[in-house]
């Protein structure tokens, strides 16, 4: 049987949830429908969950088995919104239904048009219960460890964490996207393939990785992955193999998917495509 590991709020994310407030949006999902819904909410930690309010269909949502979204207003000067996520319960309090939600994900989220410069997204650490890495099983390979890792910053938008896993002449070689097909050499050849995914016309992505093997050589991860934009929706089970350096730094990278005809039909540029081979780094 495999070791888990639940997680519970980290120091960051409790300081992070202190300086944004106590008021929130809450956003629900009714899994039928896939219509969102969003109330907004009073907030407050209750040992390592955050609790809040819940009206008639944000109760029938949650107990539908969905994961919810608490996302916070940027604070006066900030220009990033807080977003947390995780599965929530109803539970009954002293003055009616309310919602607890154990935190899995937490990310800083740059409001668009925002002034200066900076990262999209910023992490926030969600450590698991034990203090380790999150991985659900403590005698994983190193190997599959790197890769979870790896995998996580991508989904963060922790560009730091994610090239300092990556060897400098990385390369990743990506099939069945036409917008971003292509091997992508070095790490300047990675922050092009950042750039392109960022254009492709997609308005949420989710991932989820289901497993990941490894030796001293090479890793398999296993993951399920869901684009959304507008009516279309997109399920994908992708695999992804990884050579690693002696040094555990993650050298090359392939990516395929389960449909790949199903992918070319779904993505296109937000605005041109470049085509593969173009900009520095891309053959």
């Amino acid at each position: 049987m495999r070791g888990m590991s639940l997680p519970v709020a980290s120091p960051e994310l409790r300081a992070e949830v202190a300086r944004y407030g106590p008021v929130a949006y809450l956003v629900t999902v009714a899994p039928e429908t896939r219509r969102p819904h969003v109330v907004s909410v009073a907030v407050r930690w209750d040992g390592d969950t955050l609790v809040s309010g819940a009206g008639t269909q944000t109760a029938a949502n949650v107990r539908q088995g969905a994961d919810v979204s608490l996302v916070w207003s940027p604070p006066a000067g900030d220009s990033y919104s807080l977003i947390v996520d995780g599965p929530a319960e109803v539970v009954e309090g002293a003055d009616g239904l309310l919602i607890s939600v154990r935190p899995t994900r937490s990310v800083r989220h740059r409001m668009a048009g925002a002034a200066g410069e900076g990262p999209n997204c910023i992490s926030v650490t969600t450590p698991p219960s034990n203090g380790l890495e999150p991985t659900v099983d403590d005698r994983e390979h190193p190997n599959a460890v790197t890769v979870r890792r790896f995998l996580n910053a991508w989904f963060d938008g922790d560009f730091a964490t994610w090239l300092a896993l990556a060897a400098d002449d990385i390369v990743i070689h990506m099939r069945g996207k036409p917008a971003i097909d292509g091997s992508y050499h070095g790490q300047a050849g990675v922050m092009t393939f950042f750039e392109r995914f960022a254009a492709v016309s997609v308005e949420s992505f989710e991932m989820e990785v289901e497993d990941v093997i490894a030796d001293d050589r090479y890793a398999m991860a296993i993951l399920r992955t869901e684009y959304h934009r507008g009516d279309d929706y997109l399920p994908l089970r992708n695999a992804c193999a990884y050579r690693l350096n002696p040094d555990g730094r993650i050298a090359e990278a392939w990516n395929v998917s389960d449909s790949q005809i199903a992918e070319r039909g779904f993505f296109t540029l937000a605005e041109t495509d470049a085509g593969p081979g173009a900009g520095p780094g891309v053959g």
